[in-house]
């Protein structure tokens, strides 16, 4: 199902990057996206504001285009800059 997804938004649509984000603390979904062939590219503190009032972490994560036709993960240079 995810396969079709991609060629639908990677072929048909021409989109060059798809995003997810999900709770820090949420594995499953977490797992999920790694599976599905997306890429953890950043943790944001504080930034899921849940029903209940209180603040969570979250994780991004993300396919691109050029991942997808090669089949290989670009590398991530978050430490490339120290800042």
């Amino acid at each position: 199902m995810v396969l079709k997804h991609f060629i639908d938004l990677f072929g048909e649509k021409g989109k060059i990057r798809i995003e997810g984000y999900t709770r820090a603390d949420n594995m499953g979904m977490r797992k999920c996206f790694s599976k599905a062939g997306f890429v953890k590219e950043g943790y944001l503190r504080n930034a899921w504001e849940n029903e209940d009032g209180t603040v969570t972490d979250s994780i991004v994560y993300s396919a691109i285009k050029d991942d997808w036709i090669t089949g290989n993960s670009t590398p991530i240079k978050m430490d490339e800059v120290p800042f």
